[in-house]
């Protein structure tokens, strides 16, 4: 609950008991008094643990003489309540009081009375307590039995946090938001040793100009909040370059490692900061947070979409370099058509010959894909049989579109986890080349189309064969000009339709990099499809 004055100034005007629960050092008795105060309040504040409410409330007995000289006793009491003075009653640490202390001050809460005797101007009591039952702090509290409690109207739960309302009216707006900016930061196992109220402290020492670390543990960061009370609330600092725009300020501020280190936090979690500062970083830190910021990485891909030269470059890099496999396999796929990561504009040598084999028709290539799709492919055995026999058995001609997608769609799953230059070996090139060559005759595709339209089949496949060093095998229609006709020609010399061409044997050399799954293929009702990448 988010307690401000005019709740207090509420249960006053009201007449209402109040018991407040809260951890140790969050201000409660702090938000007590100031209440009692600013309503001009007649108060009496006791610490429950030292009182007795004999000598504090009923009166202590005292020999008197009555007008014919007999003895008797009577009481006394405290001078503030013998001339019923008192307004409010606040009792601090009450789950502290001794037992019988609790259960004499019952009367009290309820009817303002001791022992039927009236105390005619009070009005309100109020108490705060530790929780009984707190994880973290064993406190040394005895719970309050139903009936204690339930004389109290309002039962308030404390948030354990630093009241920066309170905090500014003592110290100033500067040092109250850079201090609970400091605070919120902290993990929460170092926020339980800093207490709203160990931070008061800090705050009276640094205006004393003493040594915070007196006063804070070293757990807690001193140093940035040594910064951050000189130069106020990075967040504050942050918003302010971003709404003036000063590109130069702002680059020189984030480039000062603790002001990165400080903002990252702020910066990644608003849009507004994020749009602003992050095209600001350095290559190496906006590659590692494309990495790990999703938000990031959706910023850097819009901005690739809208032609930014500074991102695309470092997405090619990341690419190219290929040390962060999921990212470099994100990019590709998300980015394949703009990035060009298998740049081939200047062809110079042919691509691979295509792989067919003339005994094979589409239907029943396509009833071989079935069977693929039902086989256990489980180890690397497995995935080069597969592959093997699927490269085996593309059809020389007639093969379908269907028939091509699916064949790339099941090679390049596999290419995920395999080396390079096995993936990038003349029979499989040889292949794709079959089936790139079916889908852009059939669809009119250029290659630019081509990827375009199906790069997210062949993104795998694409990014070994760069790493081979063999992209310039791949077909690629309409990047030949007046050769376009003979690239064709030559693709397929090498198979005599009308000659039945053996399978090829199974290749050598596949081995596993890193776990995935095949993507969903299209299959026929009542086909069980295998995970191609998983281990035995």
């Amino acid at each position: 609950m988010n307690l401000k004055p005019n709740n207090f100034d509420f249960w006053i005007e009201n007449n209402l008991n109040v018991l407040l629960r809260g951890k140790h050092g969050v201000g409660k008795t702090a938000m007590v008094v100031d209440a009692f105060e600013r309503n001009n309040l007649k108060y009496k504040y006791f610490s429950a643990s030292t009182m007795d409410p004999w000598v504090d409330f009923i009166g202590v007995p005292k020999e008197k003489t009555d007008e014919n000289g007999n003895s008797y006793l009577d009481l006394v009491r405290p001078q503030e309540f013998q001339d019923d003075e008192v307004e409010a009653i606040f009792m601090d640490e009450f789950s502290r009081a001794h037992k019988k202390v609790r259960n004499a001050v019952m009367e009290l809460i309820q009817f303002k009375s001791i022992n039927g005797r009236k105390f005619k101007n009070l009005k309100i009591v109020w108490a705060a307590i530790n929780p009984e039952d707190d994880e973290e702090f064993n406190y040394d509290v005895d719970a309050l039995d139903p009936a204690q409690e339930d004389r109290f109207h309002v039962h308030i739960e404390v948030p354990y946090k630093p009241d920066v309302t309170w905090f500014r009216e003592n110290f100033g707006t500067q040092l109250a938001n850079s201090a609970v900016s400091w605070w919120n930061e902290l993990p929460p196992n170092v926020q339980t040793k800093v207490t709203p109220r160990r931070l008061e402290y800090a705050l009276k020492v640094y205006g004393a100009k003493g040594n915070l670390r007196h006063v804070l543990p070293t757990s807690s960061n001193v140093s940035k909040l040594m910064r951050v009370l000189t130069d106020g609330p990075i967040e504050e600092k942050l918003v302010a370059l971003a709404s003036r725009k000063k590109l130069t300020e702002a680059r020189d501020f984030i480039k000062t490692e603790n002001n990165y280190r400080d903002g990252l936090p702020y910066i990644i979690k608003s849009k507004k900061l994020r749009e602003f500062f992050v095209p600001l970083f350095g290559n190496e830190k906006l590659s590692n947070l494309m990495a790990t910021e999703n938000d990031v990485y959706k910023l850097a891909v819009d901005r690739i979409k809208n032609k930014d030269k500074k991102f695309t470059e470092i997405a090619k890099d990341i690419v190219t370099a290929n040390q962060n496999k999921k990212l470099a396999k994100q990019l590709t796929k998300d980015l394949h058509h703009i990035l060009n990561v298998v740049d081939m504009s200047e062809l110079k040598t042919s691509p691979q010959s295509a792989t067919g084999n003339t005994a094979n028709d589409d239907v029943t290539f396509q009833q071989i894909i079935k069977g693929l799709l039902t086989r256990r492919v489980t180890t690397t055995a497995h995935r080069k049989e597969l592959v093997s026999d699927l490269v085996g058995n593309i059809p020389a001609k007639g093969m379908s579109i269907k028939s091509a997608s699916e064949a790339i769609e099941m090679i390049d799953s596999v290419a995920e986890r395999s080396h390079s230059y096995t993936i990038a070996s003349p029979e499989i090139v040889g292949a794709i080349n079959s089936c790139i060559y079916t889908i852009c005759s059939e669809q009119k595709l250029n290659w630019e189309a081509f990827i375009k339209k199906h790069g997210s089949i062949i993104a795998n496949f694409l990014q070994k064969m760069k790493d081979a060093n063999r992209e310039k095998k791949i077909y690629q229609p309409g990047r030949y000009t007046n050769k376009e006709d003979k690239i064709v020609k030559d693709l397929f010399a090498n198979l005599n339709v009308g000659t039945k061409k053996k399978t090829p044997p199974p290749m050598v050399g596949w081995s596993v990099e890193t776990p995935s799954s095949l993507r969903v293929l299209p299959n026929e009702p009542g086909t069980v499809l295998h995970d191609l990448n998983a281990d035995d």
